[in-house]
């Protein structure tokens, strides 16, 4: 059956009234945008996002959601989210202001409807809805088409996530939640909160200061990628045929930039819409820098330095070839135009070009080798 996710954007922020939860900024998207991804990442189909005021903040959240590709609905309450119901769809309710990891979620997302998840009744969990005399539930739930239609019909002034909750909490099965697996935000320092726990896997503590000063303003993930399209093809301009200093600083800096982007995108499950092909468009501007080096020089006195760009360009394409045939991954010393460059760029400074090229060459050549050598021990 087709799945639906049902989100509820009506609770106030705890300390800001008027404001709602859902709208909370979590690395620089509101709350309910990462909600919504993550449905749509574990299979959701449709989004319904149930309110009783449409702020034009998430109006906007909405329009970037079907940008991206992800159909998203407002219904102005229960009766509303049931007639919007696809035919046969099955809803997957989250609860406002809680986020749910993608784990917990394809969990529940994959389960029989009807099923919830939940956790044992522990201190420090008041705030969570109790189901029985030790349980509580943890914000995420897979319902049968009918009980939203049954809920609309009886809900009056009642909650909406709840009253559906008690629908079929004496049917549903229940699925343990594990540490960490939801998250209740109530207010800007509990999303504050959540950007650090996102960022916890993401490299040094300057990698992450970088990411988190990033994603607290309106980037898009994609410009940065673009731009570092744009700032590699720059600097091989800048490499033939202007100072050779900045035209290094240009490729190697568009390495971090579009790492960056590509971060930024994987936190907020953002489709940046660049493909595999503007990193490849990045990597060769890298390559055609090396190129238009050796082109640079090629006159002083004779072809070697165009010569021995064009040789390590052959080696690390035959390089890239031969590891997808042979289906073997890049050893940690294998050559690649983002590390050739940071060890190029100081020789190449320090006035020997010819013997940078050369080193590149030599580089490029015993990677491919190395890489036959392991197809053919298999």
């Amino acid at each position: 059956m087709p799945l639906t996710a049902l989100i509820a954007a009506v609770r106030e922020d705890a300390a800001r009234p008027g404001g709602l939860r859902a709208l909370l900024p979590v690395a620089g998207r509101p709350l309910i945008e990462h909600q919504a991804r993550r449905a749509a990442r574990v299979g959701a189909q449709d989004l319904l996002v149930v309110v009783d005021r449409l702020p034009p903040e998430l109006a906007a959240v909405l329009d970037r959601l079907r940008a991206d590709g992800i159909t998203a609905r407002v219904a102005l309450g229960a009766a509303d989210a049931s007639g919007k119901l696809p035919d046969g769809a099955t809803p997957l309710l989250i609860a406002d202001g809680v986020l749910p990891s993608l784990e917990a979620l394809e969990e529940v997302a994959g389960a029989a409807a009807p099923a919830m998840l939940v956790f044992a009744d522990a201190p420090g969990r008041e705030d969570w809805e109790r189901i029985d005399a030790v349980t509580r539930w943890a914000g995420v739930a897979l319902m049968d088409a009918g009980a939203l239609a049954e809920t609309a019909a009886m809900l009056g002034d009642w909650d909406l996530e709840l009253t559906l909750l008690r629908a079929r909490v004496g049917v549903a099965a229940r699925i343990p939640a594990e540490p960490g697996d939801v998250q209740r935000i109530a207010d800007a320092g509990a999303a504050a909160g959540l950007a650090d726990v996102l960022l916890q896997n993401e490299g040094s503590a300057v990698e992450r200061a970088v990411i988190a000063w990033t994603m607290d303003r309106p980037i898009e993930a994609r410009w940065l990628r673009i731009g570092a399209v744009a700032v590699a093809v720059a600097g091989a301009l800048t490499l033939g045929f202007g100072p050779v200093g900045a035209g290094l600083a240009a490729l190697i800096a568009s390495a971090p930039m579009d790492r960056l982007g590509r971060r930024l995108a994987t936190i907020r499950l953002e489709a940046t819409r660049i493909g595999p092909r503007w990193r490849q468009v990045r990597l060769g501007a890298m390559a055609a820098g090396l190129m238009l080096y050796g082109w640079r020089h090629s006159g002083q006195p004779g072809w070697e330095p165009l010569m021995l760009g064009g040789v390590t360009l052959a080696f690390l394409l035959a390089a890239r070839n031969e590891g997808r045939i042979a289906r073997l991954r890049p050893e940690r010393w294998s050559a690649a135009p983002e590390p050739m460059l940071w060890a190029a760029a100081p020789v190449v400074l320090a006035g020997y070009g010819r013997w940078a090229l050369a080193g590149l060459a030599l580089w490029a050549a015993g990677s491919f080798f190395r890489l036959q050598w392991r197809a053919l021990k298999g």
